[in-house]
């Protein structure tokens, strides 16, 4: 067998491995999606937060990449792999941060209402 058919059949195989992999992972992937939109859907309505869906994971870029590009700048001056370290930090809580949020409005509402229910009933 020549150099080339090897080739050929290499590049054949990972072309194939490539393709079983790929194909449940972008279904694995939308079906996951699917769920996390359910569920921040009934997050947002819980909170009266009328944001359309399809609009978070934008949200979740913008806040991931501002808040990485905040850390880089402010570590620019550290020793050699400091900003890179802080600003994938950053990037990753920055992703978060929406459902953060969210989560924080949540629990803020729910003390604001236990508060104000103890003084309605006083």
């Amino acid at each position: 067998m020549t150099s080339a058919g090897v080739l050929v059949i290499a590049f054949g195989a990972v072309l194939i491995g490539a393709f079983l992999v790929y194909v449940p992972l972008v279904e694995r992937m939308r079906r996951s999606a699917e769920t996390n939109r359910k569920k921040m859907t009934s997050k947002l309505d819980e909170m009266f937060l009328f944001i359309p869906v399809e609009h978070l994971p934008t949200a979740k870029l913008v806040a991931s990449a501002s808040l990485g590009g905040l850390v880089f700048f402010l570590g620019f001056n550290l020793p050699a792999p400091g900003p890179y370290v802080a600003t994938a930090v950053g990037a990753i809580a920055g992703y978060f941060s929406p459902e953060l949020l969210v989560r924080w409005l949540k629990v803020r509402r729910q003390k604001m209402f236990a508060d104000q229910l103890v003084d309605a009933l006083i």
